[in-house]
């Protein structure tokens, strides 16, 4: 096996060797086998004599009973043919897809995937166009089939664009088969363009998959021609953020930065749209653009304690201290057992040199987090400032309890631990 390459999810095309070799073995054993399968699967006509003892049954209505092997030969040959049928129509061998969906029925008259393929090669072949249509891809599609996963397993993999789209979400959304829904929406655009929904999700895979360049690629023709996609405010809004994602994983923080702002001009209410921007900005550092965003979501929603714990978390890492230790004053007002907010007030007031503020939220919180880690290191941050000795070193010894001891900070903690028990009375 050879791995892909690390700037792609998608497998490689066949090359004419692999054609040439597995089309010698289908034609060893169309010789080989299939004509004693269709022999045993496929009913006597009306004018072939019958035997005595068949005229018998005939007389009691009694069904001839098919051969099990041969069924079930029948029905592994016909998926992996439809199988086979399918790379060939994607490498362009539109008349060998056609002969290996014919076979493939034969072979399982249920073959409900392959009779979906063979129409659509169908259509290909006399250059007709076929739009993606989710809406058809329907229960009753399946034949004696119950769900997607029993037809497919069954018979074999879709070719058409709605079914090809419905396998690309059914393996993303419900399953979590990231890459292998890259090859189903893939195949969707080539087929169909311009149809939006399955370049979105194309992007969304290769953003989570950090190839921020395929998913720019993959936008870039609705971003450049909008008038060919239909664009709606919604999708609009999408491919824009999806853009900004993209552009931020590039770390071309001025291009993301531009679609998102351009978005929040459009949509100043959409509070989704403005958490993605706050989110988005405040992983790539940008808090002055995070901190622009959360006023101007304050402005409409004063009182909202979420989005007032965000500004002073913001703050914080402005070291806008003052401004913090406000916002999240104003928050625990609205929801006094907000414990994050209390804790970021208190790391503000440390920071900011208030450590008789700090010291009253830390106390508060460690009647509720006995053993907190980062509690116990601002109580014994702010003893050890104030020359406190004793509750120095207890604090400190309750972070060591629970602290990663590879850090700096913890380093730092060991050292003061030294100093201070080689002091205490």
């Amino acid at each position: 096996m050879n791995p892909l390459p690390d700037d792609t999810l998608l497998p490689p095309p066949l090359d004419q060797n692999q054609i040439a070799e597995n089309e010698a073995f289908w034609s060893r054993v169309e010789a080989d086998a299939f004509p004693a399968i269709e022999r045993e699967i496929t009913p006597p006509g009306h004018s072939v004599p019958k035997t005595l003892g068949q005229r018998l049954l005939a007389r009691l209505h009694v069904v001839r009973e098919q051969n099990p092997n041969a069924v079930i030969a029948g029905a592994f040959y016909s998926r992996d043919l439809d199988f086979w049928g399918v790379q060939l129509q994607r490498a362009g061998k539109l008349e060998k897809a056609a002969d290996c969906f014919e076979m493939a029925q034969k072979l399982n008259p249920d073959n409900v995937v392959a009779q979906v393929n063979l129409q659509f090669n169908q259509d290909l072949r006399a250059g007709r166009t076929v739009p993606v249509d989710p809406s058809k891809v329907t229960r009753d599609q399946f034949g004696k089939y119950h769900n997607w996963n029993e037809v497919v397993d069954a018979c074999g993999p879709y070719d058409e664009p709605g079914f090809c789209f419905a396998n690309g979400v059914l393996l993303a959304r419900d399953n979590g088969y990231f890459r292998q829904a890259v090859a189903s929406f893939n195949r969707v655009r080539e087929l169909d363009p311009d149809y939006l929904p399955a370049r979105l999700l194309l992007a969304q895979i290769y953003l989570f998959s950090r190839l921020p360049d395929r998913a720019l690629d993959v936008l870039h023709d609705p971003l450049t021609q909008p008038q060919e996609f239909l664009l709606t405010d919604s999708n609009s809004t999408e491919l824009d953020v999806l853009a900004a994602g993209a552009y931020f994983q590039e770390t071309n923080f001025a291009q993301g930065t531009r679609l998102l702002e351009l978005e929040i001009t459009r949509h100043p209410d959409d509070t989704n749209l403005l958490t993605v921007a706050v989110q988005a900005f405040g992983m790539r550092g940008l808090y002055t653009n995070a901190l622009a965003v959360i006023d101007h979501k304050l402005k409409m929603t004063p009182d909202d304690p979420a989005w007032l714990f965000s500004r002073g978390y913001v703050c914080i890492q402005l070291h806008a201290y003052g401004d913090a230790i406000a916002a999240l004053t104003r928050a625990l007002a609205i929801q006094t057992n907000n414990t994050d907010a209390r804790f970021y007030r208190a790391q503000a007031c440390l920071d900011s040199g208030k450590l008789d503020a700090a010291r009253a939220d830390y106390r508060q919180l460690q009647q509720t987090f006995t053993n907190s880690v980062p509690v116990a290191y601002g109580l014994g941050e702010i003893a050890w400032r104030q020359h406190e000795t004793n509750e120095a070193i207890r604090n400190y010894k309750i972070y060591m309890a629970g602290a990663n001891t590879n850090s700096t900070e913890a380093t730092n903690v060991i050292l003061r631990l030294r100093e201070l028990e080689g002091h205490s009375p």
